[in-house]
């Protein structure tokens, strides 16, 4: 896959082995704007990693008008909404993590997610659209949100750790069964906008990371996982208030590194109110 060189003046992300940020002592990073920077020898951007959020319209690879849209528009990466409770058991398996892992394992969770319902109903098929992407080109990165009622509390909260790593992991591997090339996932949307009422902190988040994404890379090495998917780092849009730009780098960002750097594969964030020069 070819690389391109892009000025990037208003956004930028980093793809960055994190545990090398795990340093006792404070980092401090100066960027100055339309200069050319290497990261661990990288100065260009993969075309992979430029792309657009399918939270909407992601049967789009599968169909028709939707591959000649993405053909001219050149995307190189589709992000999908993987909400977990939209292939999963109804009631705990019995056997616990063995018998979550069988039943990922099995034809009929394979035909929950390619026949269960049409591309446009109300969950997506991803057993037709991830073989629609790699005939594309297209590199698919899946965003894992929530799960079943019987391993989520409240504010989407997983009630247990443990529990939870192992349905996200038979998650995954059920996506790789259909791509197996599948590397790019994420864990969670914006939990900094919710998980305070749970009284739930950067930490909490942090330690769910560190065994969910643990489980994730004990069976797939390859898989390549993010967070945490923060709103508002590194800036408040203007119109919010409330709280000062950056509060979420020692709230949620450093905790995660601290916590869990060794596996944190890639840092995401969401960037709101972004005003073109």
């Amino acid at each position: 896959m070819t690389s391109a060189r892009y000025s990037v003046t208003t956004a930028v992300l980093l793809v960055v082995s994190c545990c090398a940020l795990a340093v006792s002592q404070p980092l401090a990073i100066t960027v100055e704007p339309d200069t050319a920077y290497a990261i661990n020898g990288v100065d260009q951007i993969p075309r992979a990693i430029f792309g657009v959020t399918a939270y909407e319209g992601a049967p789009m690879p599968a169909l028709p008008e939707g591959q000649t849209l993405l053909r001219e528009a050149g995307i190189a990466c589709l992000g999908f909404p993987g909400v977990v409770e939209w292939c999963a058991p109804a009631e705990p398996p019995a056997g616990g993590g063995a018998g979550i892992a069988q039943w990922y394992a099995s034809e009929t969770a394979l035909r929950e997610i390619t026949y269960a319902e049409p591309l446009h109903g109300a969950r997506y098929m991803y057993g037709q659209i991830l073989p629609a992407c790699r005939r594309l080109g297209i590199e698919p990165m899946i965003y894992i949100l929530g799960g079943p009622n019987w391993v989520m509390g409240e504010y989407g909260i997983p009630k247990n750790n443990e529990l939870y790593a192992q349905v996200v992991t038979g998650y995954v591997g059920l996506l790789k069964r259909i791509d197996p090339k599948l590397c790019w996932v994420h864990l969670g949307n914006e939990p900094n906008s919710v998980w305070f009422h749970a009284n739930k902190s950067g930490r909490d988040y942090a330690d769910m990371f560190k065994v969910v994404a643990g489980a994730i890379k004990q069976s797939y090495p390859d898989v390549l996982v993010g967070g945490p998917v923060l709103c508002w780092p590194p800036a408040w849009p203007p119109a919010q208030t409330g709280l000062p730009n950056w509060y979420t780098w020692d709230d949620w960002t450093m905790p995660l590194i601290q916590t869990a750097g060794e596996l944190l594969d890639f840092f995401d964030f969401h960037y709101y109110g972004l005003e073109p020069d």
